[in-house]
């Protein structure tokens, strides 16, 4: 998360001063205020807190902390505390002794003794502790659920599966099943989906042969997708995905009718068949679309940049020069003078102009924010609040928050503000803290 820094003296009148009414009654109806000299991540409504010496967990809700457990050096990032792997999962989290770490609940009891080098929970069924210079998968009870130690544990994105190495190969483990899915293999390499948590596991066998898979997070177990042996996965899109092969062309496994499109065409690039037309680049990496019988339909007139159409069969596409939109028909949905363009979800796009300033737009081509930011941190959209920066009449940039339908929510006066876990945090002066649940204001 970003440190920030205000410098507000009296922060009621100064409030009061801006014409900040609204966020003045805001703070007034949280009431948290918190001062300490380090901030960490907040997780499951409870925030690191350090005051150099002693961390420890704030609870949001209750309003208390207890500073008791000692920083040690392996929170120490650059003479800054890190808290990036000090925060609750599944109700536990780590704490220190000494310089042992070991694991508590929300009340600060202590589920694992700290007996561990180090300790990273994805949940309590599974723990990964680095112990006598080997990784080990235990979970809350110091149980261990592989017996066997690891020289490396990865865990693949936000999956409970994990790649598993030793001296035997390498291991593909499922933390939700407590089931080790795969052993000594040569290699493991995963490809996940943009818009959701489905990926394509691929695994080589010792006979160097590979295999591929598909996962849901939401859903138990691995689908094989038979016809895909030797390929290797490029995209996923929908239920699509694209496979490709050094020495052949390009396959397409349909998740909906478990069937394999082999395409005939030599492209350098091939994309999903969105809208009935797939993205395709030619050996001079000239961008333009073909339909399901490989014929151009949209010419090679784009270049690198341009996406495949999404599900409202609109593509951000790249003319050399700046980034436009066009329909299934290779018509202009936003004009090519953007410096850059971003779809979010509802049908509203970011768009940064030539002065680098970015706006949000609708497909209509309306302008859904009165005025341009010179950054829109379009990470937090899930929340429907976007972090935005503007310069003032100083020449400061400063942070505030709109809405995805660019209602401005916090006027933008703050050094930083961060977006959470279902929380707000500012900084509104040195050392001191406001924070506020994301349910109270939207």
């Amino acid at each position: 998360m970003r440190k920030v820094s205000l410098g507000l003296g009296v922060v009621g009148v100064l409030l009061l001063l801006c014409g900040g009414y609204f966020i003045y009654s805001l703070f007034q109806s949280t009431d948290i205020v918190i001062q300490y000299q380090y901030i960490g991540n907040i997780s499951e409504n409870m925030l690191a807190v350090s005051d150099g010496k002693k961390f420890g967990y704030y609870d949001l809700e209750k309003k208390r902390i207890r500073l008791k457990y000692p920083v040690i050096s392996q929170m120490k990032v650059d003479d800054n505390i890190d808290f990036s792997t000090f925060q609750y999962t599944d109700g536990v989290a780590p704490y220190t002794e000494g310089d042992k770490v070991g694991l508590i609940d929300s009340s600060g009891n202590v589920i694992l003794d700290a007996q561990f080098d180090s300790l990273d929970v994805y949940s309590r069924n599974c723990i990964v502790v680095f112990q006598n210079h080997r990784y080990y998968l235990i979970n809350d009870k110091n149980k261990k659920n592989i017996d066997d130690e690891y020289e490396d544990v990865v865990q693949i994105e936000n999956s409970p599966l994990f790649i598993l190495s030793n001296a035997k190969g390498t291991h593909l483990y499922d933390a939700k099943s407590k089931k080790i899915l795969f052993v000594q293999l040569l290699d493991i390499q995963y490809l996940k989906a943009v818009d959701d948590d489905s990926y394509v596991i691929s695994v080589t066998d010792r006979q160097n042969v590979v295999n591929n898979y598909y996962y849901q997070t939401k859903r138990d177990g691995l689908k094989e997708l038979v016809g895909t042996e030797g390929l290797f996965p490029y995209e996923i899109q929908n239920d699509q995905i694209v496979f490709i092969n050094d020495s052949g062309p390009v396959s397409i496994y349909s998740l909906s009718s478990n069937e394999v499109i082999k395409i005939k065409g030599d492209y350098l690039g091939f994309g999903t068949f969105n809208s009935d037309l797939s993205l395709v680049f030619n050996n001079r990496l000239d961008a333009g679309f073909v339909d399901l019988n490989e014929q151009l339909v949209i010419p090679y007139i784009y270049k690198d940049g341009t996406t495949n159409f999404n599900k409202n069969g609109i593509a951000i596409a790249n003319d050399g020069i700046n980034y436009g939109a066009i329909d299934v028909k290779n018509n202009v949905v936003i004009p090519f003078q953007y410096k850059n363009i971003s779809f979010l979800d509802n049908n509203i796009y970011a768009v940064t102009d030539s002065n680098f300033l970015v706006s949000l737009y609708d497909l209509s081509l309306k302008q859904t924010i009165s005025e341009s930011y010179n950054f829109i941190d379009l990470s937090t959209v899930k929340s429907n609040l976007l972090v935005v920066q503007k310069e003032n009449n100083k020449k400061k940039n400063l942070f505030g928050i709109i809405d995805v339908n660019g209602k401005e929510i916090i006027e933008p006066k703050y050094e930083d503000i961060t977006i959470e876990n279902g929380y707000i945090l500012l900084k509104i002066s040195k050392y001191k803290y406001m924070v506020y649940n994301i349910d109270e204001i939207y």
